[in-house]
């Protein structure tokens, strides 16, 4: 692992393991596969304003941080700890958005180092004594853990779809599998993990160089190795494997943004109507009923226009919180437009959906939203539609209750409307 960065202080988390580089990595890789668990779970608690949930969840980030001496991130985790305790809800978001940037950070360099940790485990396969022991002394030289067999097939099964050993160096020539067909069949599985694959062999002629790199192999060494050859090939699939780590973290962290509105962190109008598609397949296939509520906040534009829109954007927040604690924890609510949402009620008929609607509208012009020193008041206009348990798209559910929504306001909003059943029957 390498020196100092700014997620996190290298030289202290060492200390802390008393230099044991594997217990180190072996912690960040169970604290990486935790945080997708751990986020969710803290956006759980948020929605249904579980303030006691959120206090001992950033606890426990912000001691797991602190094994690694990274201070961002245990700041932000104890930030949003102090809100929970002093219940200060309105400010939960924002810390919230704010640990997830100092996670997200920490995230990128923890996989970073452990992957340049697991790039030091090489696997060697290669029947030849002489060859795969010669091999074995080079790299333990280098500082690489080798992992050595003489078979093809062993040699598969030690390349599995996840974990070290990123880096293969193997024989053409073996029994049980050549390494032809060994590169053959690592390729032909299905993994985000790259292994970046040496073939060796005494062939150098066009034809079989073909052969090799159609199968997947990413290089050639003639036997006998050459040292220093050997040493930049290594490096090169370092680089290139590395590589393919951060654009893996790269995506996933895109794929999280994706899911969240960027304003008020409820759900993405790509996210919910992917629930909804997901739910609406389910259903249909269990015979279940599935409602929709289509939701929007009345003259909502007058608070930006009077009062800004940092004063707008945090009334908006609110009113989604408000909202969302009318919601169970099977429901999904998602923003699709400028002060638009949508709710997916699952197993929910027309009957019980309008219930639900209404409490989120009673909630909501209830009380006022307090942003700062001004008090507002919001209500919003609702309209529901079901599937009724029967095969239903996503764009006609919608519609149904997007006339019921249009009735709702041209009522005077406020009030929650249901589709017609005639139509929806139609």
């Amino acid at each position: 692992m390498d020196s100092g960065t700014a997620a996190f202080d290298l030289g202290q988390a060492l200390a802390m393991v008393e230099g044991d580089v594997d217990l180190l990595v072996a912690m960040a890789q169970r604290f990486l596969e935790q945080n997708p668990r751990r986020l969710n779970e803290m956006r759980e608690a948020i929605d249904c304003r579980d303030l006691d949930a959120i206090e001992r969840l950033a606890n426990d980030l912000a001691g797991a941080a602190q094994d690694f001496a990274a201070s961002d991130t245990e700041r932000a985790a104890r930030a949003l700890m102090e809100s929970a305790a002093s219940r200060d809800v309105p400010a939960l978001r924002t810390l919230l958005e704010r640990m997830e940037a100092a996670l997200s950070d920490l995230t990128d360099e923890l996989s970073v180092h452990c992957t340049r940790h697991e790039l030091r485990n090489v696997l060697v396969a290669a029947d030849d004594d002489v060859t795969r022991i010669r091999l074995e002394r080079l790299l333990n030289k280098w500082g690489h853990r080798v992992t050595s067999v003489s078979r093809g097939d062993v040699a598969l099964e030690i390349l599995g779809p996840s974990g070290p050993p990123h880096l293969a160096i193997v024989d053409w020539n073996m029994p049980g599998m050549t390494g032809v067909d060994l590169c053959r069949a690592l390729r032909a599985r299905k993994s985000d993990t790259y292994t970046y694959f040496i073939l060796i062999t005494h062939r150098d002629d066009p034809e079989s160089m073909l052969a090799g790199l159609e199968a997947g192999a990413d290089d050639f060494l003639l036997k006998p190795v050459a040292p220093e050859e050997l040493r930049a090939r290594l490096r090169a699939g370092q680089r290139i494997v590395e590589l393919q780590e951060r654009l893996i973290a790269a995506r996933e962290e895109h794929r999280r943004h994706a899911d969240r509105d960027g304003l008020t962190g409820v759900s993405s109008r790509r996210h919910v109507f992917d629930t909804l598609d997901t739910h609406l397949s389910e259903t249909a296939a269990q015979s279940m009923a599935l409602t929709v509520a289509m939701i929007d906040l009345d003259d909502f534009r007058r608070v930006n226009d009077e009062h800004g829109h940092l004063v707008g954007d945090r009334a908006l927040r609110m009113a989604c919180d408000t909202m969302q604690r009318q919601l169970r924890r099977t429901d999904a609510f998602g923003r699709v437009g400028g002060d638009e949402f949508v709710a997916v009620l699952p197993d929910t008929s027309l009957r019980e959906g309008a219930i639900i609607a209404q409490r989120m509208c009673d909630a909501l012009a209830s009380g006022p939203l307090e942003c700062g020193e001004l008090a507002l008041r919001a209500t919003a206009s609702f309209g529901v539609a079901t599937s009724n348990g029967a095969a239903c798209e996503r764009e006609q559910i919608l519609k149904w209750a997007d006339r019921a929504l249009s009735r709702a306001t041209a009522a005077g909003g406020n009030q929650v409307m249901t589709a017609d059943p005639e139509e929806t029957e139609a």
